[in-house]
C-alpha cells in the first residue's frame, strides 16, 4: 500500500473553518465597529483603541480599510449590521464587546465565500 501525503500546498490550502474566521471575519468586524464608533458616536481613535484592546494604528487602518475588508461577510449576512449596531450601543453603555456569538453563527449556517 502506497501512502500518499498532500503536497505543503495543499496543506496551507486546507484551513479550518476558526482560521478563517480569525484571519477574515473578526478583522471585518472590528473594521465595522470601529467605524461606528468613530462617525456615529464620534469617539477618539485613542478611546475606541483603548475600548477594543489594539493600537491606535490598528484602529487608523482599519478606518481606512486598510485592515478587515472582507466586505462580502456583511453582503451574505446581513443580520451582521444590527448585531455590531448592538455592540456598539453596548460599548457606549460600558459592555465589553465580544463577537462570539456573530461567530458562532456564521460558522453554523457554513455561509462564507472561501473555506
Amino acid at each position: 500500500m502506497i501512502i500518499k501525503y498532500p503536497t505543503s500546498y495543499q496543506i496551507s490550502r486546507m484551513k479550518a473553518p476558526c482560521e478563517f474566521v480569525a484571519a477574515k471575519i473578526i478583522p471585518s468586524l472590528r473594521a465595522k465597529l470601529v467605524r461606528i464608533l468613530l462617525d456615529k458616536y464620534g469617539m477618539k481613535q485613542v478611546e475606541v483603541s483603548r475600548i477594543l484592546g489594539i493600537t491606535q494604528a490598528s484602529v487608523s487602518q482599519y478606518a481606512s480599510n486598510a485592515r478587515g475588508n472582507y466586505h462580502e461577510i456583511f453582503e451574505m449576512h446581513p443580520w451582521i449590521e444590527r448585531e455590531m449596531e448592538e455592540i456598539a450601543r453596548g460599548i457606549i453603555n460600558g459592555k465589553k464587546p465580544s463577537f462570539c456569538r456573530i461567530c458562532k453563527r456564521i460558522l453554523r449556517e457554513r455561509k462564507v465565500a472561501s473555506w
